[in-house]
């Protein structure tokens, strides 16, 4: 199907890569300075936080918008595969376990290397979402949903279209996941992201389902932030 479109087709579906991808870096670059300068002034408050990631959504608005107007084509060009809920549960668990297993290793190797930090940005992430689970579920569901359809429902699909070949879509798509990270400041926080870039987009290039790694992705940043602010909800 993906040798049915234009060569006009694949400037625009191009074009819409380089745009989903820049808005990305931009977003969070903005993000973190604002809650930088908020912190720096001892401002920053719960409700500063949230309409951050109210940025993130207004990427995933404007770029439905740009594939029904201008692309012309659905946001997910891969139609998701139906399967049953024991496989939705295994491929929850089994992705998570090679995910925090990759995430475990290259941590240990940034660490012996003493290359390993957390950053001053999830300092704040900290200290913001500390004793605040609505917010630390919002965020979780707002990195999940959003950077699942950006960049894997859409960018992987689009990245095949361009190149027909599963490798350059699934290492193209992740190391771009990786760099919309790089506002973060630390090798951390750059390989993590590409270490769970690459788990979640081999599993949407062999399984074409988004919802599964939606689920992935949310429980996963869910399950981190947890540990992150050591909370207690009781």
């Amino acid at each position: 199907m993906e040798n049915l479109i234009s060569i006009n087709q694949k400037r625009i579906i191009l074009a819409g890569i380089i745009f989903s991808f820049l808005y990305a870096i931009l977003a969070s670059f903005f993000s973190s300075k604002l809650l930088e300068a908020f912190y720096a002034q001892s401002s920053l408050n719960a409700t500063m936080f949230f309409e951050t990631r109210l940025v993130y959504w207004g990427l995933l608005l404007l770029m439905y918008f740009y594939v029904i107007t201008v692309e012309r084509l659905p946001l997910l060009y891969w139609k998701d595969k139906k399967y049953s809920f024991m496989f939705y549960f295994l491929s929850v668990v089994i992705t998570l376990l090679i995910g925090y297993t990759l995430n475990g290793i290259a941590n240990t190797i940034l660490y012996f290397s003493h290359l390993f930090t957390s950053g001053k940005k999830m300092h704040e992430y900290d200290i913001i979402l500390k004793n605040n689970i609505v917010l630390v579920v919002f965020t979780s569901l707002t990195a999940g949903v959003v950077e699942e359809f950006v960049f894997r429902g859409y960018i992987m699909s689009r990245l095949q279209i361009l190149f027909n070949n599963k490798y350059i879509t699934v290492i193209g798509s992740s190391l771009l996941f990786a760099c919309a990270h790089l506002s973060y400041g630390t090798l951390t926080n750059f390989f993590t992201p590409l270490m769970i870039g690459l788990v979640f987009a081999i599993h949407y290039q062999r399984y074409r389902n988004i919802k599964i790694v939606i689920i992935c992705h949310f429980l996963f940043d869910l399950i981190s932030l947890l540990i992150m602010t050591k909370t207690n909800y009781r």
